[in-house]
């Protein structure tokens, strides 16, 4: 759906209400794939947001995107005013590196902290692939351009010695995904997401897969020099298949805003999501281990924004 359609049908929503909310504003919320982890996380926001849309007058979509890059961007243009971005993408938004050197965006600011997101290499049974290095020739599920999981795996496999141009990219999206690996048109899939996700269950449902555990000393050495990653394991039991637990890393997530986003607008979302922090964990399964101390740390670079800052102070999270 266009920006400007789900514009007009807020701004038709809000005139129904009257003129007894105050009018705070329409927000977009960038949420990356339908079948990934920001989509809903995005959504379960905006429910959080809208129910209480009588009182603080504003409204909230959930906007389907080609992911944390293409969302960095409509924030800084302002066709978005929120995003749920991956950490490791933020970081270089706010430092001016990667797919934003020369066009670093210093305004960038965080409302909170979200789901851990792992890097995931699933791979179809009997494919020979045991790891990133046997990636090499072979057809691979990357992600869109645009999407943080593409930076992001073009990071690990230039710490293996690959580049994008080693391996054959296929980009199948949402339902076509499960399709394409058990179909035989894609070897493999990398994914950074939370777990468990619902176009990952599909596939693994579809055929046999195996989730691989990435590491090793390139792995190792990567993790040093980004603080934006962490060691993680994906749980046993989440799929079919995975019956024991798979080591890799992971990459934070995070809702992000600019500096100049109204802060009273930025403190009616804050407010809605920490203030009703239970219902929101139980909105989706990835979201269910969320710390709230690590939550109002922010995002891995980024600072809280002045409107989120004001949110926890208020509410007693913090000094």
């Amino acid at each position: 759906m266009r920006r400007g359609a789900i514009l007009a049908g807020l701004f038709a929503a809000a005139l129904a209400q009257g003129a007894g909310a105050q009018d705070h504003g329409f927000l977009a919320i960038g949420a990356g794939s339908v079948g990934g982890v920001y989509y809903p996380t995005a959504s379960a926001i905006c429910r959080l947001v809208n129910r209480e849309t009588d009182r603080h007058g504003a409204r909230c979509a959930a906007q389907a995107s080609g992911g944390s890059v293409a969302n960095i961007e409509a924030i800084r243009d302002g066709s978005m005013e929120f995003a749920v971005v991956q950490g490791d993408i933020e970081r270089a938004a706010m430092l001016g590196e990667g797919p934003f050197e020369g066009v670093a965006l210093p305004e960038l600011r965080a409302v909170f902290a979200a789901h851990s997101e792992p890097f995931t290499l699933i791979v179809r049974e009997g494919s020979g692939i045991a790891g990133i290095a046997d990636l090499r020739g072979r057809r691979v599920n990357l992600g869109a351009p645009g999407s943080g999981q593409r930076v992001t795996t073009e990071r690990v496999l230039a710490a293996q010695g690959l580049d994008i141009g080693s391996i054959v990219s296929t980009e199948a999206s949402g339902r076509a995904v499960a399709a394409e690996i058990c179909g035989g048109g894609a070897d493999a899939l990398i994914y950074t997401i939370g777990h468990p996700a619902a176009i990952l269950r599909e596939a693994a449902e579809t055929c046999d897969l195996r989730f691989l555990p990435v590491g090793g000393p390139e792995i190792d050495a990567l993790l040093e020099e980004s603080p934006a990653y962490s060691r993680a394991v994906i749980p046993a039991g989440l799929y079919p298949g995975t019956e024991t637990p798979v080591e890799s890393f992971a990459v934070g997530s995070a809702l992000v805003t600019r500096v100049d986003v109204d802060d009273a607008l930025v403190a009616t979302v804050a407010r809605a999501v920490l203030g009703n922090l239970a219902e929101f964990r139980a909105q989706h399964p990835a979201l269910v281990g969320l710390d709230p101390k690590a939550m109002l740390s922010g995002g891995t670079t980024a600072p809280l924004h002045p409107g989120a800052l004001a949110a926890y102070r208020d509410m007693g999270l913090i000094d």
